[in-house]
C-alpha cells in the first residue's frame, strides 16, 4: 500500500511532465527537456575529410580558407591522402584551389609518388598537368617510375615516360626501374623502359644486372627480351664505330 507521500510525488511528477512538455517518466527525475539549440554537428578537418573521401567537408574546408598544404601524421597532406584514396574529384578541387603537388611527407613521398605506387593513372595525369615533379624521390631514392615499374602499373609507367621520367634513377640498393621490373616479372614494363633508353648493363649494389635478376626468378621471356636488346645495342655500337672509322678515312 502506497503512502500519501509517494502518491503526492507521483502526481507532482505527472503534472510537471504534462505542463512542461516532457515525456512521462515513472522515475522521480524526469528526462531532460530537449535543447532548443542542439549541438552543431562536428565538422571534419581538411585532412580528415580527405582521408574519409568526404567531398562536402573538403568543400567546406576550402571555402573557409584553410591551409591546403597543412601536414598531418608523417607529414602527409590532404592532396597526398586524396591521391592515395583515388578520389579524383577531391584531387581536382585541391589542385584548382592552389594545393602544392610537390609537398612531400617525412619520407619524401609526394602526391605523384603515392598515386604512381598505387596505380592511380588518372590522378597521375592530373598531378603532372599541375606541374608535379616527375623525378621527385623519397629519402631512399625511389621515384614515381621506380615504384610503378616494380609494382606493375603499366599505364602509369607509360604516362611517366611521356613526361620524361628518369629511367636511370636508382633506389638505395642501386636498382633501376628496369632492374626492378625485370626482377618482378613485368614483361610489358620492361619493354616500355627499354624503348625509353633504360640500360640493360646497369648493376645494383649487389653486382647484379637486369638479366641476372630476371634469370634468377625464372622470367625467361624477360631474359630473352633483355638479351636480344643487348645484342641489338652491341650491333649498333659496332656499326657506329665502323661508320666513324670510314668517315675519318675519307
Amino acid at each position: 500500500m502506497m503512502s500519501r507521500y509517494s502518491v503526492l510525488i507521483m502526481l507532482l511528477s505527472f503534472s510537471t511532465a504534462c505542463h512542461g512538455g516532457w515525456f512521462f517518466s515513472t522515475s522521480l527525475s524526469p528526462s531532460p527537456r530537449p535543447s532548443s539549440n542542439p549541438t552543431k554537428k562536428n565538422t571534419l578537418t581538411l585532412l580528415e575529410a580527405s582521408k574519409k573521401n568526404n567531398i562536402e567537408e573538403v568543400k567546406r574546408a576550402i571555402d573557409s580558407k584553410v591551409n591546403l598544404d597543412q601536414k598531418g601524421t608523417n607529414g602527409l597532406t590532404a592532396l597526398i591522402w586524396a591521391s592515395f584514396k583515388n578520389n579524383t574529384e577531391i584531387v581536382q578541387m585541391l589542385l584548382h584551389n592552389g594545393a602544392d603537388p610537390n609537398v612531400s611527407g617525412k619520407n619524401g613521398n609526394t602526391a605523384l609518388i603515392t598515386a604512381s605506387q598505387s596505380g592511380r593513372h588518372q590522378i597521375v595525369k592530373l598531378l603532372l598537368q599541375s606541374k608535379a615533379n616527375v623525378n621527385a624521390t623519397t629519402v631512399n631514392g625511389a621515384s614515381s617510375l621506380t615504384f610503378a615499374s616494380a609494382d606493375g602499373h603499366l599505364e602509369v609507367v607509360r604516362i611517366l615516360l611521356d613526361a620524361k621520367a628518369n629511367v636511370r634513377q636508382t633506389v638505395s640498393n642501386g636498382y633501376t626501374s628496369l632492374m626492378l621490373a625485370s626482377n618482378n616479372g613485368q614483361l610489358e614494363i620492361v619493354h616500355a623502359l627499354l624503348g625509353a633508353g633504360a640500360l640493360v648493363g646497369a648493376v645494383g649494389n649487389d653486382g647484379k644486372n637486369a638479366i641476372q635478376l630476371a634469370r634468377a626468378n625464372n622470367h625467361t621471356k624477360i631474359v630473352d627480351l633483355l638479351t636480344d636488346s643487348t645484342m641489338i645495342d652491341a650491333s649498333l655500337t659496332a656499326e657506329s664505330i665502323e661508320e666513324e672509322i670510314t668517315h675519318n678515312e675519307m
